[in-house]
């Protein structure tokens, strides 16, 4: 940890700093980027020599290992800005070498590397407090550059803030400002967290809905849909971007289910049609550990229920579904009717909107409706779906 110095000079007496004195920080209080010490930690020689040749490339000072047990005797030794190493290394897994960093230098970011992009590696690495999940094997390197820096810059602004708080009571009267400005930066960064966890989660939700014909595209056209009918009826921007999240992540219990039948031609059967029906509680149990995915669970969690009580899972009535639900909920069922599908024929846009009609204020709200259709009438290609 860098302090404040309190010597003018050597030999001084100790000086105590009042509000307008200029403050003198140690010049290693946040290093240069050329000077960045970072830690590859990968037994797959052929990666760990790729990623270690691109960083030396740009003046990072880099040191690699094949395994946990030179891993943790660096660590012993010195102290690294950056981590990068695999889920699974021999003797212990990436998140566990991720604990052992933490301890032994807590401000360090770890980036964690698997060749296995699932739902849980992606969820298990954002609770145990890692900064990004890099999918195997990298074929662009930019995006791993970029998460590099931000970790880097969130590592340097975290150093920044500690060193302020351990010298707040002397710095308190010329520090407001500055404090104000870095509580800034530090939900900006938050943010960005938020973003990264959100965008991971939807992009495996994304690659496995395009691995089948009848679902791509899904997610993006119902997010399109929401955000357009929200907009029409004069939505705030925080509640459509809560209704944009939601949309993107609506169908990630999917994920969890073995929902293989739904490619089978023909009516699905009444078991089919249970197990299907447990998407949006499995949706709502995988995110539960995501505290700010806390507003946007309700919305995905109850996507499918209808105003008159007949839907699922909870069967809520009338005002017991929120707008931003109801909103969703025509969305999904108007992209879900204008889609193909394998156990029936798909409807015009046309055709689709009157049998929505033909449920305004039974099943859907007539306002969200009005909405839904003066954003297709605003995007008239969207009828030549």
């Amino acid at each position: 940890m860098t302090h404040v110095k309190t010597k003018e000079k050597e030999g001084s007496q100790n000086k105590i700093i009042m509000p307008g004195d200029p403050i003198e920080h140690t010049s290693n209080f946040i290093a240069p980027r050329c000077g960045n010490r970072i830690l590859i930690v990968e037994d797959e020689l052929v990666t760990q020599k790729m990623i270690k040749d691109y960083l030396l490339k740009y003046g990072y000072q880099v040191v690699s290992v094949s395994n946990v047990i030179d891993a943790n005797e660096l660590m012993a030794k010195e102290e690294f800005d950056l981590i990068i190493t695999d889920m699974s290394i021999p003797q212990m897994d990436g998140i566990a070498l991720r604990k052992a960093a933490r301890n032994a230098s807590p401000l360090t970011p770890v980036i964690l590397l698997s060749d296995q992009g699932t739902l849980e590696n992606a969820i298990q690495a954002i609770q145990m407090g890692a900064h990004d999940f890099v999918i195997k094997p990298i074929v662009d390197f930019k995006p791993l550059k970029t998460s590099i820096d931000r970790a880097l810059d969130r590592k340097s602004f975290m150093a920044l803030q500690d060193n302020y708080q351990s010298n707040l009571e002397i710095l308190v009267a010329q520090q407001t400002q500055e404090l104000i400005e870095k509580q800034i930066l530090l939900q900006e960064y938050a943010d960005q967290l938020e973003e990264v966890s959100i965008s991971i989660i939807s992009s495996l939700q994304v690659a496995l809905e395009e691995k089948d014909k009848y679902t791509a595209g899904h997610s993006r056209r119902v997010t399109d849909y929401s955000q357009g009918i929200a907009r029409h009826m004069g939505l705030s921007e925080k509640e459509i971007r809560l209704l944009s999240t939601a949309a993107q992540l609506h169908d990630i219990g999917k994920l969890m289910i073995d929902l293989s039948f739904m490619n089978r031609p023909g009516p699905l059967s009444e078991e089919e049609w249970t197990m299907m029906k447990k998407h949006p509680v499995v949706a709502d149990r995988i995110l539960s550990p995501l505290p700010f995915l806390d507003e946007v669970r309700p919305i995905i969690r109850h996507h499918h229920e209808r105003l008159d009580g007949s839907g699922y899972p909870d069967g809520l009535v009338g005002d017991q579904v929120d707008k931003l639900t109801q909103i969703l909920a025509v969305a999904d069922s108007f992209d879900a009717m204008t889609s193909s599908r394998s156990y029936r024929a798909l409807f015009r846009p046309e055709a689709a909107l009157a049998e929505l009609r033909r449920c305004a204020g039974q099943l859907y709200c007539v306002e969200v409706l009005d909405g839904l259709v003066a954003y297709l009438e605003y995007n008239p290609k969207l009828f030549q779906k």
